[in-house]
């Protein structure tokens, strides 16, 4: 009985383990700064937009218009996701207090993928377009 039981329970969780939820389809990016006393945390979804410039603080959650979003989303599908993690800082002030650590998280289909640590306002060359629209969308939506 327990192993028909215990056979049961697995056969559930597998199943309920490989459907897919709209959440894994659902793309999120993350930008974050920090520095002894800089902290900036910008997350933006395609319903969504949220912003907190205090470690502890509040944080401010906007709509985000569906332009902003058309926008991030032609400029994601020219980047190669995979190789995010391989992305070289073109210089490293971040980590002698010169210039505030800055990293970018994509959220995608179940998947995360996130560079090193870089330079805020020096990002690596392949995502500098993103990086600056993330900031332009994040400040004009305040």
């Amino acid at each position: 009985m327990k192993l028909i039981v215990l056979f049961v329970s697995l056969l559930l969780f597998h199943t309920d383990c490989n459907k897919v939820t709209p959440y894994q389809e659902a793309m999120q990016l993350d930008y974050l700064i920090t520095s002894r006393g800089i902290y900036r945390h910008i997350s933006i979804t395609e319903k969504s937009i949220s912003t907190q410039n205090k470690r502890f603080g509040d944080t401010i959650h906007k709509k985000c218009p569906a332009k902003a979003w058309e926008s991030i989303t032609s400029i994601i599908k020219t980047l190669s996701l995979e190789s995010l993690d391989d992305l070289e800082p073109p210089s490293k002030k971040h980590q002698v207090d010169r210039a505030a650590l800055a990293t970018l998280t994509i959220q995608y289909k179940g998947k995360v993928y996130q560079t090193k640590g870089f330079d805020h306002g020096n990002p690596p060359e392949a995502i500098a377009k993103l990086v600056k629209e993330i900031l332009s969308i994040s400040e004009n939506i305040e």
